[in-house]
């Protein structure tokens, strides 16, 4: 670890992370405490500093970032309010949004006690600056605190910056593990929605993800997704296959089938006949075939036989 200026003849070498001992991790563990139980805030920063560059497996939680949050956790446990508010007001304007939240850290091996300190003081403080990303942290949130985790999608802490697979993988943890509607449309939102959809497109593989994960949902849940999001903001890109299957399963409601039926039909009119083909249900086939009277004329021309008989009497009459 060294230490240098800039200057002339000078450099400096910012201190970095390295390994130490248990027992020397120990050691500084013992000495925070004792300097936030005599509310020395000099001795308290000291130690923090040292910790924090502390690498050891033994000590997740006095080791690297979380060290501070467990120093505040305990500062805030033995009544040292004056420690506590200075590590909160520094650690507050910390931007953990770029340099990492260490929530699994914290969630995964804090005590309850100590972690409904974190909850009540970081996770639901709206100055707190930080992204609830990577998908075990979210399993586990999901997990054991639901509705935290629920309120705290809704109040846009999700990434959505978030690049590659990672936007499509935590879409699906949300989709599938969330009970609440709102923040399953808010992980679309900030995601998938409407304007990046225009600009980059969603292919058949991401959408079916999406959409397979909503299968985990009751089915009223899965019903008003597809009807709000879906067969809206992704009507152009439904693969014929998705929708025969939500057809079937009586996801859909006439809108939807309008919509998308309208939508196919301008993608390619002989494809929307293929997928009538494949409708079993024939009140099904007439609210397809009659959704207009271009799609109905259409459908007399190419393929007669698969108007219902309902519909071919009146086009006879």
């Amino acid at each position: 670890m060294g230490y240098g200026y800039y200057g002339r003849g000078y450099s400096y070498d910012s201190p970095s992370p390295k390994d130490l001992d248990s027992t020397s991790v120990q050691e500084l563990v013992d000495g925070i405490k004792d300097a936030i139980d005599a509310e020395k805030l000099k001795d308290t920063k000291s130690y923090l500093s040292k910790l924090k560059l502390a690498i050891n497996n033994q000590f997740p939680l006095w080791t690297q970032v979380a060290s501070t949050f467990m120093a505040y956790a305990y500062a805030k446990k033995v009544g040292k309010k004056k420690v506590a508010d200075s590590l909160h007001k520094a650690m507050i304007k910390k931007n953990y949004t770029y340099d990492g939240f260490p929530l699994l850290t914290l969630l995964t091996n804090m005590v309850d006690e100590d972690f409904q300190i974190i909850i009540d003081d970081f996770l639901k403080d709206k100055n707190a600056k930080f992204n609830l990303e990577g998908t075990q942290t979210i399993r586990e949130m999901f997990s054991k605190h639901p509705k935290l985790t629920d309120e705290l999608i809704q109040a846009q802490r999700l990434n959505k910056f978030e690049k590659g697979d990672m936007r499509t993988e935590t879409a699906v943890i949300v989709l599938s593990k969330s009970s609440d509607y709102k923040s399953i449309i808010t992980a679309l939102m900030t995601f998938f929605d409407m304007s990046y959809v225009q600009q980059y497109g969603i292919n058949e593989n991401k959408l079916e993800a999406l959409r397979n994960a909503l299968e985990e949902q009751p089915k009223s849940m899965v019903k008003s997704v597809l009807k709000d999001f879906f067969y809206i903001v992704y009507l152009k890109d439904i693969p014929a296959s998705m929708f025969v299957k939500d057809v079937e399963k009586g996801y859909l409601d006439q809108q939807a089938i309008e919509n998308f039926t309208i939508q196919y039909f301008r993608k390619s009119n002989h494809g929307l006949v293929e997928i009538i083909r494949q409708i079993e249900d024939i009140e099904l086939k007439t609210k397809m075939v009659t959704t207009n009277d271009e799609i109905t004329n259409f459908v007399m021309e190419v393929a007669p036989d698969l108007l219902p008989k309902t519909v071919t009497d009146i086009f006879l009459f």
